[in-house]
């Protein structure tokens, strides 16, 4: 079935944390708001020792150290897009028996039969189409198309106005940079880099960082990270 509507129901708790308060953080804030999440019951979770200003006031904050002040009752969606930390911090929650929430924007479209993991953040204007499945913990951007029967693997992040075509196969911990497209039946390999503006026309190997058009491994992916 379609599961944008079970998810919103799902989420729609007395409290949620935000991992994360940096600008990705602060987005997700705001499409917690317009889910009808209340102010006073939406909790950043930061280590930094500066106040989080939105709006012209600070807003709750705690350390990592305190989560399990929260209660694993309260589902934590996790503001950060580099792969390897998602998937670190969903290891530590895990520890922790903590609740990965699922967030999707009222403007996403969910068409037809797909399925959506734990811990998936799907952003404003965004389209997945039937037959697809994001596994746990991936986070898309606004404006991003996902065709039919695409699989996206655990912890991937995919950036703003991505096109990925159908039948595409994108690894876990993979990294596609903003304006990217990948033609249909793509297989992406693990820890895999798609630079931004990249057009992908041939399968993609794992632990590389790729760029161009078409484009090519450039450089090994040694630190599994885009932004180092």
């Amino acid at each position: 079935m379609n599961l944008l509507l079970s998810y919103r129901k799902l989420n729609l708790k007395y409290r949620i944390g935000i991992y994360g308060a940096g600008a990705l953080g602060r987005e997700i804030y705001y499409m917690l708001l317009d889910q009808d999440y209340r102010e006073k019951d939406i909790i950043f979770i930061d280590d930094s020792e500066k106040d989080i200003p939105i709006g012209g006031f600070s807003l709750n904050k705690i350390g990592s150290q305190e989560i399990a002040t929260l209660g694993a009752k309260t589902p934590i969606v996790i503001a950060q897009g580099d792969p390897q930390k998602r998937k670190l911090i969903a290891l530590t929650l895990n520890n922790t028996r903590t609740e990965l929430a699922c967030i999707i924007d009222r403007t996403a479209l969910i068409r037809g039969e797909v399925r959506i993991e734990k811990g998936v953040v799907i952003s404003a204007l965004s389209i997945i189409s039937d037959g697809s499945t994001i596994a746990a913990n991936v986070f898309i951007n606004s404006s991003t198309v996902v065709g039919h029967d695409v699989k996206i693997g655990e912890n991937s992040s995919i950036s703003s106005q991505v096109n990925i075509g159908g039948r595409c196969r994108i690894g876990e911990n993979v990294f596609i940079g903003s304006g990217a497209k990948i033609r249909d039946g793509i297989n992406i390999g693990n820890n895999t880099v798609i630079s931004a503006g990249s057009v992908v026309l041939e399968d993609i190997e794992s632990d590389v960082v790729t760029l161009g058009n078409p484009a090519k491994p450039i450089a090994a992916n040694l630190r599994k990270s885009p932004f180092q």
